[in-house]
């Protein structure tokens, strides 16, 4: 069986409101949609990776990626989540008060989509955005479907 990840270690955990993750959990073994195989056991998890490996093997990034996705204007999760990936440490309770941390400076962060449309903080997830690029911070934007409707919606 798989060995449960390690989480990392939350810095400036005090300053913001949402709740962390205390332990992990294993992703649960199963039928993988794109193959008949059954994985229901840790072997057959193994086998399908190998196969896979040995068919198109993985490149990996040179630089770490912190990938964060549908953010909904939700700038309090947006914060919550730089924090998790370990990316940033909060310095203080406002949301310009961080810096990157190590792994950050050295980081890709990559927004995903979906960053406008039913959340709480529209223009606020903005800012943030902002101050994560002014930082010093690598970000790459990826447009989602809620944000290309915002955009269709104010071009008309």
């Amino acid at each position: 069986m798989f060995n449960a990840l390690k989480l990392p270690s939350y810095k400036g955990q005090k300053w913001i409101s949402t709740l962390l993750p205390k332990k992990t959990q294993n992703w649960p073994l199963g039928k993988v949609h794109s193959s008949g195989k059954d994985l229901s056991s840790s072997v057959g998890l193994v086998e399908q990776l190998q196969q896979s490996l040995h068919e198109n093997p993985w490149i990996w990034p040179k630089a770490p990626v912190f990938f964060f996705s549908d953010l909904h204007a939700d700038a309090d999760a947006f914060i919550a989540s730089l924090v998790a990936s370990g990316g940033i440490k909060k310095t203080g309770a406002y949301d310009q008060q961080f810096r990157l941390t190590q792994a950050g400076r050295k980081a890709h962060f990559v927004i995903g989509g979906d960053c406008f449309d039913k959340g709480p903080s529209n223009l606020r997830l903005l800012r943030c955005i902002r101050l994560l690029i002014d930082s010093g911070a690598k970000v790459h934007i990826l447009a989602g479907n809620h944000d290309m409707r915002v955009k269709l919606g104010v071009v008309g």
